[in-house]
């Protein structure tokens, strides 16, 4: 990028100094030299750390999304303790240490919340106040951290020095969600980000006003981290797969569908399974249980329940030579196959995206979740595997329908759909995804939204008394 870029990103106050994150997973911010600028947000069980310097960028998974895909100067990243980062331009704040909120009480809970955002506001005040982060852009915040009490705060620590507070909105419009919605129509420092046109009717159908609500959307870098291949299903194509479950499948001879996500009645595997059953498939299940949260006992039952299925096996670990025969004998036995235990990197996650013959995507239909944007949903057509998404959800909007993939109403149906989905063209498949997802430019997102920053030399190098006194004793919203 031009120095002349440059200095416009830096001037206009596109770029974002400070990102907040959700508390509880930790960070990996990579060195760009070594994984293109990725910032993600995870369970330490979603990584391995072998895999870290291969990374695709740009808003993976649970991602700080595509807008602060390029960085310049230092990012002050605020997150849980035991976050991690090799890139000398980010600095983490840690403003939550590792805890199991499972055994907390309700009390106990809420008094550590408070104490976290204690401790959010008083490092936001920090890099307000401090003239050397003011003056590089300290003025724009950026939340993903959907928490109206902490949206109140801050606005009030950014109000005085013309500052902007972006929050991104939760997948579900809940009440902190709507709380955010209102304080952005009234308030000009605070900006509200949903990530699509879905997102914002989820809000529309609650009676928010959603005029104030941007679609700031996701890109991905997909030059450099979804390079080019021929586009064929395992079965068919020349290339060699890595991954012990893809090696045994293709020496088997054996296609699969593919379903991405957290294992759990809100992303609903087990309509999947039963999606994959019926068309005489493999299911392979990228993912595993998430971090913990108030869904956390449910889903814990639910990957219970699914591994004592007839015709699981759990992968995890185990080799080429032993998965080819365990997996025979399981057809044999059952007539039905789905394969688990595939907590993997990103790198091992592109590798099934790009070998699966389709994949499927179930939020919705077992757990009143749906998805504002899947990104995972666009991994698998970007490879080249059309995409199985029940209508009205995200996954479906995003859809082509015969194109990038096919849209169902009922399980019988998407059953009936599979041999169509197969028929798609993964060639056409993937040119037309890779324009649908491609990142526009650097920090197009943001662009998006009307900031109206002040310039760099408006501020004086020197916050009033009265300002800094404000700004010192922000009311406890």
């Amino acid at each position: 990028m031009s120095n002349s870029t440059l200095s416009h990103l830096e001037t206009t106050g596109y770029q974002p100094r400070a990102v907040i994150v959700p508390p509880f997973y930790p960070v990996y911010a990579n060195d760009p030299d070594l994984a293109p600028s990725w910032t993600q947000w995870c369970g330490p069980e979603y990584v391995d750390p072998r895999e870290h310097d291969t990374m695709p960028p740009d808003g993976i998974g649970r991602a700080v999304r595509a807008q602060f895909a390029h960085f310049y100067g230092t990012l002050h990243l605020l997150a849980r303790s035991d976050s991690f980062t090799n890139r000398p331009s980010v600095r983490i704040h840690p403003i939550m240490e590792p805890c199991d909120v499972k055994q907390l009480s309700a009390e106990e809970y809420d008094r550590m919340m408070l104490e976290v955002e204690d401790r959010t506001v008083s490092i936001i005040k920090e890099l307000v106040a401090n003239p050397e982060t003011r003056g590089n852009g300290a003025r724009l915040v950026n939340s993903h951290w959907t928490n109206a009490r902490l949206a109140h705060r801050i606005a009030n620590v950014m109000r005085p020095v013309n500052g902007r507070l972006v929050v991104i909105l939760h997948n579900t419009p809940d009440a902190d969600g709507q709380e955010i919605v209102e304080l952005a129509r009234r308030d000009p420092t605070v900006k509200a980000a949903a990530l699509s046109d879905w997102h914002i009717r989820g809000f529309a159908r609650q009676g928010a006003d959603v005029s104030h609500i941007y679609n700031i959307g996701s890109g991905l870098d997909i030059a450099r981290a979804y390079p080019d291949n021929d586009f064929l299903p395992l079965v068919t194509t020349n290339d060699t797969p890595q991954h012990p479950v893809l090696e045994s499948l293709k020496y088997l001879k054996k296609n699969f569908l593919l379903i991405i996500g957290d294992i759990g009645p809100h992303k609903g595997q087990r309509t999947a399974r039963k999606i994959a059953e019926g068309a005489g498939m493999p299911l392979a299940e990228i993912g595993g249980l998430g971090a913990p949260n108030p869904r956390s006992p449910i889903d814990i039952a639910y990957d219970r329940e699914n591994r004592e299925m007839p015709g699981f096996i759990d992968c995890k670990g185990k080799t080429a030579q032993e998965l080819i025969p365990l997996i025979q004998a399981t057809l044999d036995t059952y007539g039905r196959l789905f394969l688990g235990g595939l907590i993997v990197g990103e790198r091992t996650k592109q590798e099934f995206a790009r070998f699966a013959a389709g994949a499927v995507f179930t939020s919705g239909l077992e757990y009143p979740y749906v998805p504002a944007y899947e990104i995972g949903a666009s991994e698998p057509p970007i490879n080249g595997a059309p995409t199985l998404a029940c209508s009205d959800t995200s996954v479906a909007a995003r859809t082509v329908s015969g194109s990038t993939g096919l849209i169902y109403h009922s399980i019988d149906e998407a059953i009936e759909l599979v041999p169509q989905l197969l028929a798609i063209s993964r060639r056409a498949c993937a040119d037309l995804a890779r324009k649908m997802y491609a990142m526009r430019e650097p920090t197009y997102a943001l662009r998006q939204i009307d900031l109206r920053p002040p310039r760099l030399d408006h501020l004086s190098s020197q916050i009033s008394a009265a300002d800094l006194q404000t700004i010192q004793g922000e009311s406890e919203l």
